[in-house]
C-alpha cells in the first residue's frame, strides 16, 4: 500500500526537480539514487526516507562537478531547443560543446548560450534549475554586504584537501 504524499514530499519532490541538473552534474550515478528515493519506490517512512536522501546528497556533492558531467548536462539541456534553433545555432553551439570537451572553451560560454535560449523560448523547466544559477543574487548580493569573496573553486578546497594523500 503506497503512503499517502505529505507536504513535505511535495516540497522534496519540488527541490529535488529544480536541482536534478545540478546533481546530475555533480554525479549522475547519485543524482538518479535521489530520485528514486523522492518517488519513494521502497515506500519508505518520512524518516527514513529523508535520512536516504540526506545521505545521497553529501555523496552527490561530496566532489565538484566533472567536466564530462557537466558536457552531459549541457547537451541534455540543448535538447529542449532543438527543434526551435536554426541550423547555424545548432552547429556553433555543438561546436562549442567539443571546445569546451577539450578544455579551449570555458563552461560559462555555454553556460550563457543556453540561458539566453532558456530566456528566448520561455523554457520553465530549465529557468528552474538552480544549475543555471547556482548562486542566486540575493546570496551574491548578501555576500557582498558582509565583505566576504566568492570563488566557485573555493567551495571545494577542503573538501580536496582532504582527499589528497598527504605528502611525507
Amino acid at each position: 500500500m503506497r503512503r499517502r504524499r505529505c507536504r513535505w514530499h511535495v516540497v522534496a519532490d519540488q527541490v529535488h526537480t529544480d536541482n536534478k541538473l545540478l546533481l546530475a552534474a555533480h554525479s549522475q550515478k547519485e543524482s538518479k539514487i535521489l530520485g528514486n528515493i523522492v518517488a519513494n519506490r521502497e515506500n519508505l517512512g518520512f524518516r527514513e526516507q529523508a535520512q536516504a536522501y540526506r545521505e545521497h546528497l553529501a555523496e552527490a556533492l561530496k566532489k565538484p562537478p566533472r567536466s564530462t558531467s557537466k558536457a552531459n548536462v549541457f547537451m541534455h539541456s540543448f535538447g529542449y531547443f532543438s527543434k526551435e534553433l536554426t541550423q547555424e545555432e545548432k552547429a556553433h553551439f555543438l561546436q562549442s560543446i567539443e571546445g569546451y570537451k577539450k578544455r579551449r572553451i570555458p563552461s560559462n560560454s555555454l553556460m550563457t548560450m543556453l540561458q539566453s535560449w532558456i530566456a528566448r523560448f520561455g523554457e520553465e523547466y530549465l529557468k528552474n534549475q538552480t544549475f543555471f544559477e547556482p548562486f542566486p543574487e540575493v546570496l551574491i548580493e548578501l555576500c557582498q554586504d558582509s565583505q566576504c569573496e566568492w570563488a566557485g573553486s573555493e567551495l571545494f578546497e577542503e573538501r580536496d584537501n582532504a582527499t589528497r594523500p598527504q605528502k611525507s
